[in-house]
């Protein structure tokens, strides 16, 4: 539901938006489909969203991914995304603030 809310707001603000339940889905969607920014949640069934990306920058070095969580990650976690420079929201997120904002500044890097 949460996705869809997401992709319901992006739609609305311009954004082409595709949807994906898992890491191994957003991998088939990303064959066909060339995003400007990925939303990938760090947690996910048989593939987190760190190795999400590893495989998409195997692909696209330069593909631009913001990682969103709705848990309380752990230090090792936020040192990652910390030392790697990447963009992060909680979620739920505040649509203009926190996914708009990160959508923003990913465009911009």
């Amino acid at each position: 539901m949460l996705c869809q809310s997401y992709q319901r707001y992006l739609s609305r603000t311009g954004y082409e938006v595709e949807i994906a339940i898992s890491g191994k889905d957003g991998l088939k969607i990303f064959k066909s489909f060339k995003p400007d920014v990925i939303i990938a949640d760090i947690q996910m069934p048989k593939m987190d969203g760190f190795q999400f990306a590893e495989a998409v920058w195997k692909n696209n070095p330069q593909q631009k991914i913001i990682f969103s969580s709705g848990f309380a990650y752990v230090d090792d976690i936020n040192i990652r995304l910390e030392k790697e420079n990447l963009i992060f929201f909680r979620k739920p997120a505040r649509l203009v603030e926190d996914l708009l904002y990160s959508i923003k500044k990913a465009l911009k890097e």
